[in-house]
């Protein structure tokens, strides 16, 4: 058995390798999609006031759509096709009861990305979620809605909004993989992986700061046989996309034959 098993059981691992910045393009092509009726509209807004009122601080902008179908993806080259751009309240209801109601099964509803990050002293930084975030209570790596800039650029930004650490203060980012979580609320999802100059302490010190934290900090050793005990103990408790995350992770740190489970 591999631990890649456990993560097709939540998710799919669309592509997987090792992409540095300058290997990768986005064109953005923005337009409204047709199929987001006016009918789509009123019921998704309905539902998002209902739940805004509920959490005010809880986001509502536009969210971009990754076109895999129009994308170039090569070992060593990424021409990624980002557009589609609408509204976070739109894509919010597609997935959960109004699915049959609008047929929107095969609808690209936006994307997502999520980093590995990895302090200087061989830890990776962790999240337990705030019961106010759309995925409460989980134990994620840091992440968000892809709604604006390059992929890049936006985990960058998530790092610094999150946990406070600046662009000049990572050392090492590269995409390990595209996924899909196709029964939750994010089509698509960039995975990353990120080094970081500073240790698990100054870290702790800058994310009282950050802008907006959505979790408890931790730290996991990163450690082959740490790293595996956790996945494996803790799968139901991380999102999918992150799970999977986490396993790309160990692979890209260790090698493929890291992730099989004996006995």
């Amino acid at each position: 058995m591999d631990l890649m098993d456990l993560v097709s059981e939540r998710t799919k691992i669309l592509h997987k390798g090792v992409w540095k910045e300058r290997q990768v393009k986005t064109i953005f092509r923005k337009r409204r999609d047709p199929r987001v009726t006016k009918e789509m509209a009123r019921a998704a807004q309905d539902r998002f006031s209902a739940r805004k009122a509920k959490n005010p601080a809880l986001f509502d902008g536009n969210v971009l759509c990754l076109d895999l179908e129009n994308s170039e993806i090569k070992s060593n080259r990424l021409v990624l096709i980002v557009g589609g751009s609408i509204k976070y309240s739109v894509f919010d209801i597609i997935r959960q009861e109004n699915i049959e109601k609008y047929g929107w099964k095969n609808f690209p509803i936006g994307t997502g990305g999520c980093v590995a990050a990895l302090s200087s002293d061989g830890k990776i930084l962790m999240h337990r979620t705030y019961a106010r975030v759309d995925f409460p209570n989980k134990l994620s790596v840091i992440g968000g809605v892809y709604d604006k800039g390059k992929p890049f650029n936006f985990i960058r930004l998530e790092l610094e909004e999150e946990v406070g650490i600046k662009r000049g203060e990572i050392e090492e980012i590269c995409l390990l993989g595209i996924s899909n979580r196709i029964e939750e609320r994010i089509n698509h999802e960039f995975n990353f992986y990120a080094r970081v100059s500073l240790d698990s302490i100054q870290i702790l010190e800058r994310a009282k700061t950050a802008k907006d934290q959505e979790g408890e900090i931790f730290f996991l050793n990163c450690s082959p046989k740490t790293l595996k005990k956790f996945i494996i103990e803790n799968r139901q408790k991380v999102p999918s996309t992150h799970f999977a995350g986490l396993v790309l992770l160990g692979r890209h740190l260790w090698g493929q034959n890291w992730s099989k489970i004996t006995g």
